[in-house]
């Protein structure tokens, strides 16, 4: 599944206190992506994975059709 991110990323971002500067000697790099599943994944009875963590320790990936129909935290 790790495949899914590392081939078909389109979107990758660092999040956390890297990404504001508040970083430390001791800190973790957070990331966040999106992926794009092949077509041919939807064309089973079964979708593909809305969401996987990796390949990186502190990384996890949404799939594109779950990060578009998210609703936004309030």
């Amino acid at each position: 599944m790790n495949e899914l991110v590392e081939k078909r990323t389109i979107l990758a971002v660092i999040v956390g206190s890297r990404a504001y500067g508040l970083d430390g000697p001791g800190s973790d790099c957070d990331r966040r992506g999106v992926y794009a599943a092949p077509t041919r994944a939807f064309w089973r009875l079964d979708k593909p994975p809305t969401h996987l963590d990796g390949p990186a320790a502190e990384q996890f990936s949404w799939e594109l059709e779950r990060f578009c129909t998210s609703r936004p935290c309030t």
